[in-house]
């Protein structure tokens, strides 16, 4: 598989800094689509003058909740419609971080969890093409576990082994919970010795490409974490209620969007989707 390469974030050879985020809606597009916001806007004052003005309410109760409730589905829109009109896209091209950045993505699992589900995970991620270790956080793996993740050149992080501190029966690092498994490494590795880690869980198998598009918003050095969306499709054709799950969860849990942070707080790493520690 062929290994994309690290670049820094100023591109080209006069050094100049590209743009971190390039409009969607340029030329004839955001002509058009500022038109349509002007139509659109149009025809809500001409109903409103109406509404307000020329028709005549036969009951007031029900006038003003009718009222109420048009006026929410009229000014819902305007929440979409300025999100998109400043939209903006990743560039294309190389990954924009500084070269020679140490990158690592882990799993976690909790005890319950069968392993299979965890190596298909963990086959994805290997996959990926760009630079990385590969970790396994599991509070008590199995020497079956262990031998396979030697085999495939898999880091194990546990906290077997009388660590107390990390066997707490309330959070944070509780036992028998995933939260715990994933304090403990980035207590004794994820901070000291990566720039950037992508956080998954047991059965969040990612497709080609994911770590390249995950670490594309970290070319702006005041983004600290980035969350994407769960995508639940890979079972949508075994049930309608499947399916619908697939389509809505995404709109609820809003556009995959980087987040401005100043600093990021260590028991933050947990619970988390996707961590990058800042400098």
């Amino acid at each position: 598989m062929t290994r994309r390469e690290l670049h820094p974030v100023t591109g080209g050879d006069t050094g100049e800094t590209e743009p971190l985020l390039t409009p969607i809606f340029t030329g004839r597009k955001r002509v058009e689509y500022v038109v349509g916001i002007v139509l659109w806007a149009l025809a809500l004052a001409y109903f409103w003058q109406w509404w307000l003005i020329s028709a005549t309410p036969n009951h007031l109760a029900g006038y003003i909740l009718v009222t109420a409730l048009l006026a929410w589905i009229t000014i819902l829109p305007l929440y979409f419609i300025t999100i998109f009109f400043h939209a903006a896209r990743p560039p294309t091209g190389p990954l924009r971080i500084p070269a020679g950045s140490r990158v690592a993505m882990v799993v976690t699992k909790a005890p319950s969890e069968p392993f299979e589900v965890v190596a298909e995970t963990l086959r994805a991620m290997l996959a990926q093409d760009v630079p990385h270790d590969t970790w396994l956080a599991d509070e008590d793996p199995s020497p079956a576990t262990l031998a396979w993740c030697r085999e495939h050149g898999v880091y194990v992080s546990t906290r077997r082994g009388g660590r107390a501190d990390y066997h707490r029966q309330s959070w944070p690092r509780r036992t028998r919970c995933k939260e715990g498994n994933l304090a403990f490494f980035y207590d004794h590795y994820g901070y000291e010795r990566y720039d950037f880690v992508s956080q998954l869980d047991a059965d969040h198998v990612p497709e080609p490409g994911y770590l390249f598009n995950i670490l594309r918003p970290f070319a702006d050095p005041a983004v600290g974490y980035v969350s994407a969306p769960s995508i639940c499709d890979r079972n949508a054709h075994e049930s309608w209620s499947a399916a619908g799950v697939s389509m809505w969860k995404p709109a609820c849990m809003a556009r995959c969007r980087p987040v401005t942070t100043e600093a990021l707080p260590r028991s933050a790493s947990a619970l988390i989707m996707r961590y990058a520690r800042q400098r």
